[in-house]
């Protein structure tokens, strides 16, 4: 009984290889790969130019509210001295 469970649960598995290397299109370089990065570059540097409309709204604000409290500490102050 041994001896056939044995026999019938044993597979056997092959290998299959590729002739050649097979790198990513990236590796293989050519015109695929160059549209590729610079439909990425454009991607990213979109990204980085949002991100600096952004961080450049954020300091503009960020100016208004310096700007909105030094004149109410002014007025504050020439208001105590008279």
């Amino acid at each position: 009984m041994l001896r056939t469970f044995a026999t019938r649960n044993t597979r056997v598995f092959a290998r299959s290889y590729s002739a050649g290397y097979s790198g990513t299109i990236n590796e293989a370089g050519g015109s695929i790969s160059k549209k590729e990065k610079a439909v990425e570059d454009q991607y990213f540097r979109r990204q980085e130019a949002e991100k600096l409309k952004h961080l450049q709204e954020e300091v503009a604000k960020a100016k208004q509210h310096l700007e909105s409290i030094q004149s109410k500490l002014e007025s504050h102050v020439s208001q105590t001295k008279n």
